[in-house]
Formats: C-alpha cells, sequence, structure tokens
C-alpha cells in the first residue's frame, strides 16, 4: 500500500516538474517572438569556435565540481576515494538531472556506496546534502556581493525596501536562533553518521571557497557568452549579471521537479537580467548557454569515462 502512495507521489511530482518547464518554455518562446533576433552571429565561424571552447571549459568546471565533491565525501567519510571512480560517477550521475523529477542525479551518486564496502549510503547522501548547502550560501554570497546596489535601486522604486528588509532579517534572525538552539542536535546527528573532520574551521574554509569558486565561473560563463552575442562590457554589468544569474540559479536549484530546471533558470534569467540587458543580447546568450551547458556535461561525461579508461589499463 506505501509503495503505491509512494508511486502515486513521484508520478504527481514528476508531472508537476514537466508543467512548471512547459510553463516556463512557454514563456520564454513568447519573449522569442517578441524580439527580432539576429540568428547570423551563430553563423559566424568565431563565435562558433569559441562556443565550442565554452563548452569544453564548461565540460572542465563539472570535472572540477566532481573533484569537489570527493574532497567532501573525504572529509565526511575519513575514506580517500580514487579519483577516476568519483569523478565517473559524479558525471554519470550529473546527466540524470536531465531526466523528469530531479531527484535521480542525487540518486546516482550512491552507486558509490553500492561498491565500496567503506562507504554507507546516508554518508554519500550527507555528503551531497552539504555540497548542495555550500552551493546555496556560495551563490547567497554572490548575489549579495555582486548585484546588492542593483537591488536595493529596484526596491526603493517600489518603495517596498523596508519591508523587504525587514523580511529579509526576520528570516535570517529565525534561522539564527532554530541553528542556535538546536545546536548540540546538529552536532550530535553529524557525528552519529561518521562527521567531525567537515566540522573543523579550516575544513569548512576549504570547502566554503572552493564552492565559491565554481559559482563564480559558472556566473563568468554566462557572462562570457553574453559578451559573444554583442552586450558591450562594463564592470558594473559585469558584477550585477554575475549576481543575478547566481540568484537565478538558486531559482532553479530550488524547483528540482523540473529536470535541470530547464526552463525555470531560463525565465528566472529572463526575468532578472532582462532588466540591465537588452533581450536582443539576452535571449540569444540563455539559449547559447543552455546548449553549451547540456554539451560541456556530455563532454565531462566523456573525459570522465576516458580518464576512468586510462588509470584502469595502467594498473593492469
Amino acid at each position: 500500500m506505501d509503495e503505491v502512495v509512494n508511486n502515486k507521489r513521484k508520478i504527481i511530482v514528476s508531472r508537476i516538474g514537466m508543467l512548471l518547464t512547459v510553463v516556463s518554455v512557454v514563456f520564454i518562446v513568447r519573449r522569442f517572438f517578441q524580439v527580432d533576433l539576429d540568428y547570423a552571429i551563430f553563423t559566424s565561424p568565431v563565435v562558433v569556435a569559441e562556443l565550442i571552447v565554452i563548452a569544453f571549459v564548461n565540460g572542465f568546471i563539472i570535472i572540477l565540481t566532481a573533484i569537489n565533491y570527493r574532497a567532501l565525501l573525504y572529509n565526511v567519510t575519513g575514506v580517500k576515494m580514487p579519483h577516476p571512480e568519483v569523478i565517473k560517477v559524479y558525471c554519470i550521475a550529473n546527466l540524470y538531472k536531465y531526466i523528469p523529477g530531479g531527484i535521480l542525479s542525487v540518486l546516482g551518486r550512491n552507486k558509490l556506496a553500492v561498491d565500496n564496502e567503506e562507504l554507507s549510503h546516508s554518508k554519500v547522501a550527507t555528503a551531497t546534502v552539504l555540497e548542495g548547502v555550500f552551493f546555496i550560501l556560495a551563490a547567497l554570497v554572490i548575489t549579495l556581493a555582486y548585484s546588492s546596489d542593483y537591488a536595493v535601486q529596484e526596491l526603493r522604486q517600489l518603495d517596498i525596501l523596508p519591508i523587504v528588509l525587514a523580511t529579509i532579517a526576520g528570516i535570517i534572525i529565525v534561522i539564527a536562533l532554530v541553528v542556535y538552539l538546536t545546536r548540540h542536535r546538529i552536532k550530535r546527528f553529524l557525528e552519529s553518521v561518521g562527521i567531525k573532520s567537515v566540522l573543523k574551521p579550516p575544513v569548512l574554509a576549504k570547502r566554503a571557497v572552493a564552492a565559491l569558486v565554481l559559482a563564480n565561473m559558472w556566473g563568468f560563463m554566462f557572462m562570457w557568452i553574453l559578451a559573444l552575442m554583442g552586450q558591450p562590457i562594463t564592470l558594473y554589468i559585469t558584477m550585477t549579471v554575475i549576481g543575478l544569474f547566481g540568484f537565478s540559479w538558486l531559482v532553479g536549484f530550488f524547483v528540482p521537479i523540473a529536470p535541470a530546471g530547464l526552463g525555470i533558470r531560463e525565465a528566472a534569467i529572463l526575468m532578472f537580467i532582462g532588466v540591465i540587458v537588452p533581450d536582443n543580447y539576452l535571449l540569444l546568450a540563455v539559449m547559447a548557454h543552455r546548449v553549451s551547458t547540456i554539451i560541456g556535461d556530455i563532454i565531462a561525461y566523456g573525459i570522465a569515462i576516458f580518464y576512468a579508461w586510462v588509470k584502469n589499463h595502467k594498473t593492469i
């Protein structure tokens, strides 16, 4: 009976995710039809070559993310897993994010626990959760550090700045209070699943800095594409776009039932970045970014498979 209920819930969640994706895609397509775009830019050999380079860079960023996950897994478990194995499983699981439901990309990493007795499913899952927490915090920092001035200016025009600030302050106070009151329970829980080293300040600092660097790289890649599409570059535009891209990533992250944030993230980008960047540049950049990201994920998968193959043959 419980299994039937769970299956129904999964089907409902999957359909909701697909519905959100369809709505977002309709919104994006509508924006495309409202603007007279010059698609001829994609016939330029220079632009095509640069987009190929961007796709490869995106692939290497995924590899770096997998390496960071291996380090986090070591912090959680104390087990030093081989680089090829972790990178391979991570990159394969990364492709699962395109399957509706959004949860398979997370569950796919548990193959590490299946193939290795030293690891447990709970510890692999804990490392995955912590990775998400670090990326959320990194995206928040980037959003606040790079685009807070823009946000304040927009809110002032709406005359709701005091309400927004009061709401944010209230949320922060509540979260801080809950964490403080439950700090001993949190510590006992983490220690019960074997997490000790990750609680040390130096380890936390390393993982936080790594997440911040990777999140900045994601934002920079989108800015690179935007510049390639013809958007004039200034320091203000660059910082604000990267900050708002971080916020758009957060929106897509918190709607995990949409496959790979498909449509959700793009809709958020158009909504927030569209205020400071003309549609004729932004729409082309959104399209090119999505394609280069998908190709980058495939390239990362190919690199991971090849790397594992080379390492396995060296040990024979």
